[in-house]
């Protein structure tokens, strides 16, 4: 069962801070396997973005074209993907490079990109 999600523009702007926050924690990895750089760049990208005004114009812009229902379903889904690439980012003892780094080459991304890419096809297009 999923956590409702009240879509307000605020909830909107920490979904797509999280999308940002989620992409260079993953790029971090990548380039340096260090979870603790990756962490950091996390969360200064999320403070970057959520201080951003682009990102209310943004927020809004998603909440006047994506269905409610659609919105979201899709940060419910993208959340749980999410969460578990910061555990294994948290749990130094539990994930060994090698899966974090499978995570972050494969399983996060294409979580987030079939839940961005389903949820445009439910989406019509605007014209």
């Amino acid at each position: 069962m999923a956590l409702a999600v009240a879509l307000n523009p605020e909830a909107v702007k920490s979904f797509l801070a999280s999308i940002a926050s989620a992409l260079a924690a993953t790029k971090t990895w990548l380039e340096l396997q260090d979870r603790r750089a990756a962490k950091n760049q996390a969360t200064v990208t999320e403070s970057l973005v959520l201080s951003d005004p682009k990102t209310a114009e943004r927020a809004q812009a998603l909440l006047a074209i994506v269905p409610p229902e659609v919105l979201e379903r899709l940060i419910n889904r993208y959340k749980k993907c999410f969460k578990k690439f910061e555990k294994m980012l948290d749990e130094e003892d539990m994930s060994f490079p090698g899966e974090v780094d499978k995570a972050a080459r494969t399983a996060l991304p294409n979580c987030v990109t079939t839940k961005l890419l389903f949820s445009s096809l439910l989406v019509p297009s605007a014209k």
